[in-house]
């Protein structure tokens, strides 16, 4: 799938910190640890736009042109929250809590081109 100039992609994703500790030991005990496909974003994003090119894309010359129609606009990353910074701008606080829980989360990933 290809997207056009101006196109963001946004996802939420899991990470291994937001399990308990009790969770990653029973995984592990049992044989299968819990795996993740996203441990370096910035790679990630690199593999992304690798992958495009590899797919038959061509990258878009100094000009702006390209050697075909199909011209790859690479990704970048326009904003990374983590869990932390989710709470701190979405959630309200009362006496100094949070009154909604988000521990389980790993972040919301938004790639642009």
């Amino acid at each position: 799938t290809m997207c056009g100039k101006g196109s963001c992609i946004a996802f939420d994703y899991f990470d291994e910190w937001c399990l308990a500790e009790w969770a990653r030991k029973s995984t592990k005990r049992v044989g299968e640890p819990w795996k993740f496909a996203i441990e370096d974003v910035d790679e990630f994003v690199i593999g992304c736009n690798e992958y495009s090119l590899a797919m038959g894309g061509v990258a878009p010359s100094k000009d702006g042109g390209g050697e075909s129609t199909l011209a790859v606009l690479p990704l970048r990353i326009t904003d990374h929250l983590r869990c932390e910074e989710m709470k701190r701008r979405y959630i309200a606080k009362w006496n100094g809590r949070y009154i909604a829980y988000l521990e389980e989360f790993g972040g919301c990933l938004l790639l642009g081109s």
